[in-house]
């Protein structure tokens, strides 16, 4: 025995038979008598004999190992494309070699150690080496998206263009409207990026973009949240590339004293194993990695029996989960701009929708509804104290339709006082009506309506025009189910120099112009 291990020739010795008789026997092939095979089998019990793998393939022809090249043994990304692989490739027999690129940069070629090893065929997880691409090299498949796809390869990815828009859309529909976005040059970073841009973009909100050379790291994701929400403090939310950078940028958060997801909401890409610990919650993109491998492993044991290159091109859809890091963008009033004058002539006034007007937020796209049920609209124009109108509806937690009442106010005051689309203004939907009316209106008297509407501007509209406005209001009401007698309006002209309150102009949508009678007045 050679270093006290048995090989083949001691199996063929203790069992009295030839080295080739042993090989058949352990090949499983026929043409072996019932005496030699049990002989040769008790002899692998006696010894321990353990067959070489290795020499085993050189026989075959086979060495029924399959590389694999990924770039960051760090991203949890590549255990579940492994997992996926492994799923359809270990009953087949194969081996994984995994290889991370990066690491074993400077050391040795990665790619020629797979291909030394004579490996069957490779998943290429990272941009394809030149030697890949020769006449010479094994099978292989892309595993996750990339820009370039040579001919005559099988790939299989996910859509990247859709799983970033989904994730940039309901940031957007959240109320976001200064958002960052985290990404590496290249890959899929590259094209999740450019969709990101592409959906700001169409919204006509804020992006401010970052993409790094190198992996796509957690130390990248937090350096790169600490530069973007220092140099744009106005940024209420980030999509990173990845769930690794998405982390980093909840580090970042923490450091900066930015609540996640009060003060910043976070969108992470991939949906690992990570995202899904109670601890760290993450709202993110599933790109089903499991399944890209799963794909990838069958492409590629399709080559290696043989089936003819046909240049399979394969895109799984990604889904949005979310979690708990992301929210609705507060709505944070400048403590400078929400100082009241200095003779208010009524209480409500100086109450906190009022303030609210010249303060900054952040801007919202039309007709979204967060996760209490409030509808955000709001304009550009509102965050630098601008002549456009605020808007606050105060509903019943009895109405169903929050969404439907605030498109109506929007949309009747677009109508009547003309203003350009570029101009938008905000609607609020917020707490019960009564609660509302009994706080902060200072009416005088109670009211119960389902539903009040608080019209605040710095400009003044005459009579003529506040009348057009509210037969508008009361139509458009009407189309959605809301009866004229469920609804108060109360109108301020809440200007630099006139802090008096327009409830003389309340109605309850009838067409008459006057105060309505307090609730104990009423038949």
């Amino acid at each position: 025995m050679a270093n006290g291990r048995p090989t083949i020739y001691d199996v063929a010795k203790a069992a009295g038979v030839s080295k080739s008789l042993v090989s058949l026997v352990l090949r499983g092939a026929g043409g072996v008598s019932a005496a030699s095979r049990e002989a040769v089998q008790r002899a692998i019990r006696d010894l321990d004999y353990r067959p070489s793998r290795a020499a085993a393939a050189l026989a075959a022809g086979r060495t029924r190992l399959v590389g694999v090249l990924i770039d960051d043994y760090a991203n949890p990304w590549f255990v579940d494309l492994l997992r996926g692989l492994d799923e359809v490739l270990s009953p087949d027999g194969y081996r994984l070699s995994v290889v991370d690129t990066a690491t074993a940069a400077g050391v040795e070629d990665p790619v020629e150690g797979l291909l030394s090893m004579r490996a069957d065929g490779i998943i290429v997880a990272r941009d394809v080496p030149h030697v890949l691409l020769g006449d010479a090299a094994p099978p292989f498949v892309i595993a996750g998206t990339r820009a370039d796809v040579p001919d005559g390869v099988d790939a299989v990815g996910n859509d990247d263009v859709l799983g970033a828009r989904l994730a940039t859309e309901y940031l957007l529909g959240l109320g976001h409207r200064e958002i960052g976005h985290l990404s590496v040059v290249g890959g899929a970073g590259q094209t999740r990026r450019e969709s990101f841009l592409a959906a700001m973009g169409d919204a006509g909100a804020l992006a401010r973009a970052t993409a790094y050379r190198g992996p796509a790291t957690e130390r990248a994701g937090y350096d790169g949240s600490l530069a973007l929400l220092r140099e744009h403090p106005g940024v209420t939310a980030i999509f990173a590339a990845n769930d690794v950078m998405a982390i980093g940028a909840l580090g970042a958060a923490r450091e900066l004293g930015r609540d996640v997801p009060g003060d910043l909401s976070i969108v992470g890409y991939d949906n690992t194993a990570l995202a899904q610990t109670r601890l760290i919650d993450l709202t993110t993109v599933d790109d089903d990695s499991v399944g890209v491998g799963r794909e990838a492993g069958k492409l590629l044991r399709a080559r290696l029996a043989g089936e003819d290159p046909v240049d399979v091109r394969r895109t799984l859809e990604p889904s949005l989960v979310v979690r708990g890091t992301t929210a609705p963008p507060r709505l944070k009033p400048s403590p400078r701009d929400c100082t009241p004058p200095a003779k208010p002539r009524h209480k409500a006034a100086v109450s906190p929708v009022g303030c609210t007007l010249a303060g900054k937020r952040p801007e919202a796209s039309a007709g979204n509804v967060d996760t209490r049920g409030n509808v955000h609209m709001i304009g550009q124009s509102l965050s630098k104290g601008g002549p456009m109108p605020l808007v606050r509806i105060d509903h019943s937690d009895a109405r169903t339709n929050p969404r439907e009442i605030a498109t109506a106010i929007h949309d009747a005051i677009v109508e009547v006082y003309g203003i350009p689309e570029r101009d938008r203004f905000q609607v609020i939907t917020a707490r019960p009506a009564a609660t509302i009316i009994a706080e902060d209106a200072g009416l005088g008297f109670d009211r119960t309506d389902p539903v009040v509407i608080q019209i605040f501007t710095q400009r003044g509209r005459t009579d003529e025009a506040k009348q057009r406005l509210y037969a508008e209001i009361a139509a458009r009401l009407e189309a959605v189910g809301v009866a004229g007698e469920d609804v108060f309006i109360g109108y301020v002209e809440n200007g630099p120099q006139d802090w008096s309150f327009g409830f003389g102009r309340a109605q309850y949508l009838t067409g008459e112009l006057a105060v309505p009678a307090p609730a104990s007045e009423k038949e």
